[in-house]
């Protein structure tokens, strides 16, 4: 009986991940940033402009501020998020234009950016718990997935 008790929580515990992840909600990136409190905790579906590089890595939106990109990748990440950043977004994330090397931004100082479309959980920065006092820049989103619905193009600075 404790068996199948542990089975069913399982069961449950498996579910509410995956009802967690089915219940994201489509909100605009400038709607995140005017109301960070509103979403705060919660799975949401962004659509932005990914910019990534050197010291750098965010989505970006038509009105000021910026939410850092976070992903989860390890089993601390899995119990801390309920999900691990799918492997198929991991390895999107990853790639570089054609001819790029990993390291070109360290000497070229390269930003990369591309139209996306996240899904991922919306938290405000932890020196902020319930939002309050945060700046447009104080949030972030962990990534469960992420789809580029542009060409990566690079910009030098």
């Amino acid at each position: 009986m404790k068996v199948h008790s542990l089975f069913t929580f399982s069961l449950l515990l498996g579910s509410t991940c995956f009802t967690q992840a089915q219940a994201a909600k489509p909100v605009a990136g400038c709607e995140l940033l005017n109301h960070p409190s509103r979403y705060n905790g919660q799975m949401v579906i962004v659509d932005g402009k990914n910019t990534w590089g050197f010291e750098r890595g965010d989505l970006t939106f038509a009105c000021p501020g910026r939410i850092a990109i976070q992903v989860a990748l390890s089993a601390a990440d899995t119990k801390k998020y309920g999900f691990r950043t799918e492997q198929t977004s991991v390895e999107s994330m990853s790639r570089l234009p054609p001819g790029e090397h990993p390291g070109d931004n360290l000497t070229t100082r390269k930003l990369f950016h591309a139209q996306v479309k996240v899904v991922g959980l919306f938290r405000c920065h932890y020196d902020f718990p319930t939002c309050e006092g945060a700046s447009r820049d104080d949030s972030s989103i962990v990534v469960k997935s992420i789809k580029f619905e542009t060409p990566i193009a690079e910009t030098s600075f």
